[in-house]
């Protein structure tokens, strides 16, 4: 909207701005043409509500006048998209049901369960086994020969800096900050 004499809104107000990038404080107008402008907009508003309604008796009027046979065909359309929806509603609660029942049983985590393929129970079970299995082999803590007898040997910066990896040279970095101050 332009800029009004009487009123000066501030660039930060939204309502100030105009669209396509139109600076407002390049524009002013008179009190008589802001009120002029707005007329105009009122009128265009009360006509598209007129539109409307009109609109909305055309579709009152299309849909008496349509047959029986054809508002038979509509409801059954919509009859039977619902039930397509409903149907898929059903098989999302059922699969997250075997899904928590079988994550319970079988002591995985749901969630990545639930981000497996399979819709049946037997399939569904078979991942559980599958990341049971994939969790039972990986170790909890790090094989140490010694069984931690032995202190670690300090590392030096110049092994550090050998390191050819850069993801596991900056964690040996963090790690050992104080060789670099």
């Amino acid at each position: 909207m332009a800029d009004v004499q009487d009123t000066e809104p501030t660039r930060t107000d939204p309502a100030a701005r105009e669209p396509h990038g139109t600076d407002p404080a390049d524009q002013t107008v008179s009190r008589a043409e802001y009120d002029k402008l707005l007329a105009e907009s009122r009128k265009w508003e009360s006509r598209a509500k007129e539109n409307k309604d009109a609109a909305k008796r055309l579709a009152e009027l299309e849909d008496a006048s349509k047959t029986d046979a054809e508002k038979l065909a509509d409801a059954t359309k919509r009859m039977e998209a619902a039930e397509a929806r409903l149907a898929d509603y059903e098989r999302r609660a059922e699969r997250a049901g075997i899904v928590a029942e079988v994550a319970a049983a079988k002591g995985v985590d749901a969630e990545w369960l639930d981000r497996m393929a399979g819709d049946t129970r037997e399939e569904v079970e078979a991942n559980a086994d599958f990341i049971a299995a994939k969790l039972v082999a990986a170790p909890i803590y790090p094989s140490v020969q010694d069984s931690g007898a032995k202190p670690a040997a300090p590392i030096t910066r110049e092994e550090i800096e050998a390191i050819k990896d850069p993801k596991k040279r900056v964690i040996a970095r963090a790690q050992n900050i104080s060789l670099y101050k």
